[in-house]
């Protein structure tokens, strides 16, 4: 059975987290032009509407990203059709200011699954989900405005006792599993591992460094098969494998107690 864990140590680790799993900043704009809040305002950058993890996998989006509008392939829109403002939430915490709008939950014919190892064969219980949340942290001190997209993906065992209702970003108190921070263009930012207690960081890794890493997670998108059930009695979940990214814990910079 999974205990949640004490929900002000991991609202605070969450925010000792933040200068780094957001420490590859965007142009640091001025923060009276801070964009979040208009609508519109992400028209011009151009996403693969199929990239449910929001990064760039080339075996899924065969490059599609850039922020140019110009774009004619019918495999791209745009960054803003994808926000679900009426849900946009915000908070102050610490001389930050942190707004988040989620993504509009949308019908896919993709999976995604967790496992522990470039394991070919993927189970129905390897299942879970993604929520993507556009992100705009204003640092009021520094007049500094970060926007990002983080993309959290629970682990089974959580969504299974939890359910996807029990969390987002503001509120990940308890959250169990991996977070995806991508730049608007859907290259990588950073990692964060999550699992009942300080926040551990993560980095993206080449398959061929595995054995290198004492925890490592493989995420792997799955096109569901039209012709048979996702799921059999034989525990062989069916469907194609049609990108993965591996993702390693490394040692942790963030500790409750005198970090760093």
């Amino acid at each position: 059975m999974i205990v949640r864990p004490n929900i002000l140590i991991i609202i605070l680790s969450f925010f000792v987290a933040l200068p780094f799993c957001g420490q590859q900043e965007l142009s640091q704009l001025p923060i009276g032009k801070s964009e979040i809040k208009q609508k519109g305002a992400f028209k011009d950058v151009m996403v693969s509407k199929e990239n449910i993890l929001y990064m760039n996998l080339p075996s899924i989006t065969k490059g599609l990203s850039t922020k140019s509008g110009s774009g004619d392939n019918g495999n791209l829109v745009s960054l803003e059709s994808l926000l679900d403002r009426g849900r946009m939430e915000e908070l102050d915490f610490n001389h930050r200011h942190i707004t988040q709008i989620p993504f509009i939950e949308v019908k896919s014919d993709l999976d995604v699954s967790v496992q522990d190892s470039l394991n070919p064969v993927i189970r129905p219980e390897d299942i879970t989900i993604v929520k993507k949340y556009l992100l705009e942290v204003i640092d009021t001190a520094a007049n500094k405005v970060r926007t990002y997209i983080a993309a959290l993906i629970p682990s089974k065992a959580y969504l299974d006792l939890y359910g996807a209702d029990s969390f987002n970003y503001l509120d990940k108190g308890g959250f169990m599993g991996i977070v995806l921070y991508s730049n608007l263009d859907g290259s990588c930012r950073n990692v964060c591992f999550y699992r009942g207690g300080p926040i551990r960081l993560g980095d993206v890794i080449d398959p061929g460094q595995i054995a290198s890493y004492s925890r490592v997670k493989v995420i792997s998108l799955v096109r569901k098969s039209p012709e048979k059930s996702s799921s059999s009695s034989d525990g062989i979940y069916r469907g194609e494998v049609v990108g993965r990214v591996c993702v390693a814990e490394v040692e942790s910079r963030l500790h409750l107690n005198g970090h760093r």
